[in-house]
């Protein structure tokens, strides 16, 4: 044992003690650790000694199915910062039960300071908007959660691992969101996302509370840009948000309902590269198609007749014009349609008519380039 403190002693860069399992009383500290606390004694014990990690004892997170893994992280002004609590059972003298701790220094106390200040400037700002806000460390697998109630109220802190946060909540998500969520389920996907460059991991979920019932709640995780720090850093926001989701659903079921009530085809519609159709009617996709489908249905047979869906690398020659006031097809429409050209490598003309509408009447010089170039298409391709 005597070369076994030795070598205890040597180690001046941690802090390590050894307390009685049961008593917690002290049997052995080795010189860092003296230099630091000095009212550390054999005999003392651990809580009687004046450590400022003791209001976060790292024993009451100790967890024995994880040997080897119990690494707490602590703000300790004794050891000038951040520091690395690692916990671990051992027989010291081959005897007696006890625990080993390892108190490692993680920065220096400015850098500490400015790091707490950060993460502390974030958890006052997301409480405001979130039942709960995680600290992550996804190279170590270690989580510091703070909890509050509806009514902003702090509820509690909880240190534990990553992974099991997010395994228990995929235990209780809703079927058809579990297998969309994968990519929150280890730290090691969320860390390779991040260190790729990824921004942020989000999504909105049904989780199923204590009493059975399913509520909506939004999850986003942020990573930390802390240069100085070498673990991938990261924060974890939970919001409820199922009143704003059940009231969604309520407005949703009444605009359909209000659709039906209206005769003639009614739709709302996402200006984007598809023009993508939120809602609508029966009578809406009848009209535009002929057909009796389902919004599924109306999708596949709209691509069958969309310009940039149809663009291939065996597509024609194309002359295109677009009016920016066109109140029937959006301006923007036209640049998916060139991209879709470019892409494939289709020579193509384009007259801008700036001053007109669907029909392209405002503008009679555009109107006259677009004739030209027409009877110029007709001449090189129809012969």
């Amino acid at each position: 044992m005597w070369n076994f403190e030795r070598v205890l002693d040597a180690i001046t860069n941690a802090g390590i003690y050894i307390i009685e399992k049961r008593s917690h009383t002290i049997i052995y500290c080795n010189k860092r650790f003296k230099e630091l606390v000095p009212a550390a004694e054999v005999s003392l014990g651990c809580y009687e000694i004046g450590m400022d990690i003791c209001n976060r004892c790292p024993l009451e997170s100790y967890d024995p199915a994880k040997k080897g893994k119990n690494v707490f992280l602590r703000e300790s002004h004794v050891f000038g910062g951040m520091v690395e609590v690692s916990v671990d059972e051992i027989l010291w003298e081959d005897k007696i039960p006890a625990y080993i701790v390892t108190i490692i220094p993680q920065m220096k106390a400015e850098e500490t300071k400015n790091y707490y200040l950060y993460n502390r400037s974030i958890d006052r700002v997301v409480k405001k908007i979130s039942v709960a806000t995680v600290s992550l460390n996804l190279t170590k697998n270690i989580s510091r959660s703070y909890i509050w109630n509806d009514k902003n109220q702090f509820l509690c802190e909880e240190e534990g691992s990553v992974d099991g946060i997010f395994v228990d909540m995929l235990r209780r998500m809703h079927s058809k969101d579990r297998e969309r969520c994968g990519r929150f389920d280890t730290c090691a996907k969320m860390e390779a996302y991040f260190n790729k460059g990824g921004k942020y991991l989000e999504d909105e979920m049904l989780i199923k509370g204590e009493d059975g019932r399913y509520r909506w709640f939004s999850l986003r995780v942020i990573p930390l840009e802390y240069t100085e720090y070498r673990d991938t850093l990261a924060v974890l926001v939970i919001r409820n948000i199922h009143t704003r989701k059940v009231l969604q659903v309520r407005t949703q079921n009444n605009l359909e309902a209000t659709y039906k009530a209206i005769p003639g085809g009614v739709c709302t519609m996402r200006v984007d590269k598809n023009l993508s159709i939120i809602s609508a009617n029966e009578e809406f996709y009848r009209m535009m198609t002929g057909k009796e489908l389902s919004a599924q249905e109306y999708r596949q047979e709209i691509k069958k007749i969309s310009p940039t869906c149809l663009v291939g690398e065996d597509s024609v020659p194309t002359l295109i014009g677009y009016g920016l006031k066109d109140h029937c097809v959006p301006a923007d429409q036209k640049e998916y349609l060139i991209d879709a050209l470019e892409k494939n490598g289709v020579s193509y003309d384009y007259v801008e008519f700036p001053h007109s509408n669907h029909l392209l009447y405002g503008d009679l010089d555009k109107m006259q380039t677009f004739m030209d170039l027409s009877l110029e298409y007709c001449e090189k391709y129809f012969q």
